[in-house]
């Protein structure tokens, strides 16, 4: 899930976002299967299962390794701050 201080402020074109994480200060610039596994995190708490799901239907075709390249996603998330793990205590204060 979010991390609760991941405030963040979305720009979109086409199917490129922009992502403001001020606690960090950081911009991300992301491609449409990172904003809907994003935006799916912001929901709450979710398996592998629930975010390859939010990711179906992107391009023309079947990925058969989509679970991997979504937890490639999560660590990739995990290293930029914006998620964390849904038993983690909060760190806002």
């Amino acid at each position: 899930m979010l991390r609760a201080d991941a405030d963040l402020h979305w720009r979109a074109w086409d199917d490129q976002y922009v992502v403001f994480h001020p606690p960090s200060g950081d911009t991300h610039l992301l491609n449409e299967a990172a904003a809907r596994l994003l935006r799916r995190l912001h929901e709450g708490p979710a398996t592998i299962a629930d975010l390859v799901a939010a990711v179906e239907g992107i391009g023309d075709e079947a990925v058969p390794d989509m679970p991997k390249r979504v937890a490639g996603y999560l660590l990739w998330f995990d290293d930029l701050g914006l998620i964390e793990a849904a038993d983690a205590p909060s760190t806002a204060s």
